[in-house]
C-alpha cells in the first residue's frame, strides 16, 4: 500500500495526549455527575481532535495516484551488459555480442545530435561510468574497450543496471529520460522485472535491445575454465515485459517497455523515433497525502465536542414542542419566526459541521487550483505545476476553455520561477484569443520579458504590442515596448557599422597569436621534460 510518513517526529504528540487525558479526567472526577459525563465525552473528543491534528502534521500518505508531468528535451542512458556471456561469438560477421553492441551504439550516437547520453555498466551492482553528456567522443572511447574486465564484480544484474540508469536522470521536469539496455538477456539475480516496475512508476520508458542468436552456444564462465551454454533469451525477456505490463495495466498513459532485436531490419530507426517528440506530458506515480482527511476528522471531533457541551437538549426539546403547537395553530408563518430564534452557539455548531462537507463537496478541479496556488506561494513550484496540470486535464475533459486558459497561465508562471523559459512560452502561446483581456495582457507581457532577456528584441516588441492591444492603459508595457524598439535599432546600426579589419591589423593580430601559441608550446615542452622522469618512476610501480 506504500505507507509513508514525512514527519515521524510529529507522532510523539500522540504520546503527549495520554497524560493530558489522564490529568483532565482526574479533574472532571471531582465535579457533579451530570456535568462529569458531558465533560468526559468532550475531553475524549478534544483529545481525538488533537491526535488527528498530529497525524495531519505528520503528513501520512498511503496509496498511489498519477500526476501529469511536463517533460522537455531528451536524455538517454545506455546500459551495457558486460557479463562473460556477452563474449559469445554469435554476432553478425563473427563478432562477439559485446562488440556488436558497441558498434550498434556508435551508429545510434551518429544520429543523436542534441541528446544527452549517459553510460551505465550492468555488472555486479551496476556503475554509472559516464554521466549525462553530449560529448559522444568520450562515450565512443569507452565503447572501444568494453569487456567484462572493466568490473571485477561477479554476476550479471540487468535490474541493478537499469536502476542505476534511472537514478542518473535529473528529478526536475526539464528532461524526458529513456533507458536503452544492450544485453543478451542472461542474468543471475532475476531483478529485471522489479527494475522495469520502478521505471514505470517514475514514467521512464525502457527499451531492451537483444544481441546474439537464440540457439545456445558454449561460452567461458568468469573463472576462465567452466563452459556454460548461453543464448539470446528473447522469450524470457518478452515474458518479463508481459508480466510487468499486466501488473500496471490500469496505469494511465504508462511508459512503454519494449524489446528490439538488433538483427532485425529497422531496429535502430525504432529507437531513434523515440527522440522525435521533445515535449511530452507523462504521468508519474506519487503517494496520496492524507492530511486533509485527518484535518476533516479533527474538525468533526471538535465540532462534536462543542455540540455536546454547548447545545441545550432540554431547551431544544421544549422548543420543538412549542413549535409543534404553534404550527398546528398558525401554520408556516410561525415556523419562519421560530427559525430566526436559533441561538448563537447553534449557528457556530452548524458552521463547524458544514465546513468539512463544503471542503469535501467542492470539485476536484477547484481543489487542484487552490492547492496549486498555495504551493506556488510556498515556492514549491514543481508541485504547483503538477496540481495545475491535473486541473488542466480536468478542464479539457469538461471543455471549459476559460478554465483551460487560466490553468495554462498558472503553469507558465510556475515555469518562469523554475527558469524554464521555453516551457513557459509554450504555455503562454496556447492561451486562446477569447481569453479575458487581463489574462492575455499578463501572458503577453511575461512572454515579452522572456524574449527581452534572451536578446530577441524584435519578438519582445511584438509581445509588448499584443499586451497593449489587450490593455492599453499599462505604462510598464509601453516603456518596455519603447526599450525593445530602441535596442532593436541599436543592434541594426551595430551590424551596419561593422567592418572588416585592415590587412595590417590582421597581420599584426596573426603575428601576436602565433607568438602566444609558440610560447604555450614552449611551456608545455618544459613541463613535460621536468615531469618525464617522475612519470616513468610511477609507471614502473604499475605492473
Amino acid at each position: 500500500m506504500n505507507f509513508s510518513c514525512a514527519r515521524p517526529i510529529a507522532l510523539l504528540g500522540l504520546l503527549a495526549a495520554i497524560p493530558l487525558l489522564i490529568f483532565r479526567l482526574v479533574q472532571i472526577s471531582k465535579l457533579d455527575k451530570k456535568i462529569k459525563q458531558k465533560l468526559a465525552v468532550k475531553t475524549f473528543l478534544n483529545i481525538g481532535a488533537f491526535c488527528m491534528l498530529c497525524l495531519a502534521f505528520a503528513n501520512i500518505s498511503w496509496g498511489n495516484h498519477l500526476i501529469p508531468v511536463q517533460k522537455n528535451g531528451s536524455a538517454v542512458s545506455f546500459v551495457f551488459d558486460i557479463s562473460n556471456s556477452m563474449n559469445a561469438n554469435d554476432g553478425p560477421d563473427g563478432l562477439s555480442r559485446m562488440e556488436a553492441s558497441a558498434i550498434y551504439a556508435k551508429k545510434l550516437l551518429n544520429n543523436m545530435e542534441g541528446t544527452s547520453v549517459s553510460v551505465v555498466l550492468a555488472k555486479g551492482d551496476g556503475i554509472a561510468a559516464i554521466p549525462l553528456t553530449e560529448d559522444f567522443v568520450l562515450i565512443e572511447s569507452l565503447l572501444e574497450v568494453l569487456s567484462p574486465g572493466l568490473m571485477t564484480a561477479p554476476g550479471s544484474s540487468l535490474g541493478k543496471g537499469i536502476l542505476t540508469a534511472k537514478d542518473s536522470f535529473s528529478t526536475n521536469f526539464s528532461t524526458a529520460g529513456k533507458i536503452w539496455l544492450f544485453t543478451d538477456g542472461e542474468e543471475t539475480d532475476s531483478a529485471l522485472q522489479n527494475a522495469l516496475s520502478e521505471c514505470i512508476k517514475t514514467s521512464i520508458p525502457v527499451t531492451i535491445i537483444g544481441f546474439g542468436q537464440e540457439t545456445e552456444i558454449p561460452v567461458l564462465a568468469g573463472d576462465g575454465k567452466t563452459l556454460v551454454n548461453s543464448a539470446l533469451r528473447k522469450d524470457k525477456i518478452l515474458r518479463t515485459i508481459s508480466e510487468v505490463e499486466k501488473h500496471f495495466n490500469s496505469y494511465k498513459n504508462r511508459p512503454e517497455i519494449n524489446f528490439v532485436d538488433s538483427s532485425e531490419r529497422g531496429s535502430a530507426a525504432k529507437l531513434l523515433s523515440q527522440l522525435k517528440n521533445n515535449s511530452i506530458t507523462t504521468y508519474e506515480t506519487k503517494p496520496v497525502p492524507r492530511f486533509k482527511f485527518f484535518i476533516i476528522l479533527a474538525m468533526f471531533f471538535f465540532a462534536a465536542g462543542f455540540f455536546i457541551t454547548e447545545f441545550n437538549f432540554s431547551l431544544f426539546k421544549k422548543m420543538n414542542n412549542k413549535i409543534d403547537r404553534k404550527i398546528d395553530k398558525l401554520g408556516n408563518k410561525i415556523e419562519n419566526k421560530i427559525s430566526r430564534k436559533i441561538t448563537k452557539s447553534q449557528n457556530i455548531m452548524m458552521i463547524l459541521l458544514v465546513i468539512p462537507f463544503f471542503i469535501c463537496g467542492c470539485s476536484k478541479k477547484n481543489k487542484d487550483v487552490l492547492m496549486g496556488t498555495y504551493a506556488y506561494t510556498q515556492q514549491q513550484y514543481q508541485h504547483s505545476i503538477s496540481l495545475f496540470m491535473q486541473a488542466l486535464e480536468d478542464s479539457k475533459a469538461e471543455e471549459n476553455q476559460k478554465a483551460i486558459d487560466f490553468c495554462l497561465y498558472d503553469i507558465g508562471t510556475a515555469y518562469l520561477k523554475l527558469e524554464e523559459d521555453s516551457a513557459a512560452l509554450e504555455k503562454f502561446s496556447k492561451i486562446s484569443e477569447d481569453a479575458p483581456n487581463n489574462l492575455k495582457y499578463r501572458a503577453y507581457y511575461n512572454a515579452g520579458i522572456i524574449a527581452h532577456q534572451n536578446s530577441d528584441y524584435e519578438k519582445a516588441a511584438d509581445f509588448f504590442r499584443k499586451a497593449l492591444q489587450a490593455d492599453n492603459s499599462k505604462i510598464d508595457a509601453k516603456i518596455n515596448l519603447e526599450l525593445s524598439i530602441q535596442q532593436q535599432e541599436v543592434n541594426v546600426k551595430n551590424n551596419q557599422n561593422q567592418s572588416t579589419p585592415a590587412s595590417e591589423e590582421k597581420s599584426r593580430n596573426s603575428d601576436l597569436e602565433k607568438a602566444v601559441f609558440e610560447r604555450i608550446k614552449e611551456n608545455d615542452r618544459r613541463q613535460w621534460k621536468s615531469s618525464e622522469s617522475s612519470q616513468e618512476k610511477n609507471l614502473s610501480d604499475d605492473f
